[in-house]
């Protein structure tokens, strides 16, 4: 692997052994969706849902500084996490299910409805090279906060996308062997 490998001894020294050969890292590829909300995954058409890729949500967090005496001092305030994103491919599956859960959030008849109706949990598992659970990022109470239907085009034959965004509460990222 190309790159710097930070290895530390007792103290902070180097301890001279140089990066393990037996290191598992996350490839991009390995991931799966555990479930995205329970009109993602709960369908009277059955079957699964085609997604192309996931954008994670960052996790910032917010300072406090104080000035004591000449030095300022810095303290974590609160903790943010930005939207999720998942591209999907578009059929009539993945739409109508779509379609389903942007209607317990709003409807032209009765507006944006109570929270209680659409919040759901969602989650991303993160997979080894052998296909097991290392890493398992739930997104606490999400809904999708918008919901982009992509482009129709004569000038380009890819498959049509649909992007959601998913607006969350807080995440709880957990790491194989806690789970």
């Amino acid at each position: 692997m190309p790159g710097f490998h930070i290895n530390t001894g007792a103290g902070g020294a180097y301890d001279g052994t140089g990066p393990s050969n037996t290191s598992e890292f996350l490839w991009q590829h390995r991931w799966i969706i555990e479930n995205l909300g329970k009109r993602i995954n709960k369908s009277n058409k059955g079957g699964s849902v085609v997604a192309k890729e996931v954008a994670l949500p960052d996790l910032k967090m917010e300072r406090q500084e104080v000035l004591g005496g000449l030095v300022w001092y810095k303290f974590a305030k609160a903790v943010k996490f930005d939207d999720a994103v998942v591209t999907f491919y578009d059929d009539s599956n993945i739409s109508d299910r779509i379609e389903l859960w942007k209607r317990q959030v709003y409807t032209e008849e009765d507006g944006i409805r109570q929270h209680t109706t659409y919040k759901q949990d969602s989650a991303f598992s993160l997979l080894g090279g052998d296909g097991k659970v290392i890493k398992k990022i739930t997104l606490k109470n999400s809904w999708p906060a918008n919901i982009s239907q992509g482009r129709l085009t004569y000038t380009e034959s890819d498959i049509k996308l649909v992007v959601v965004t998913l607006a969350f509460d807080w995440a709880e990222i957990r790491i194989e062997g806690s789970l």
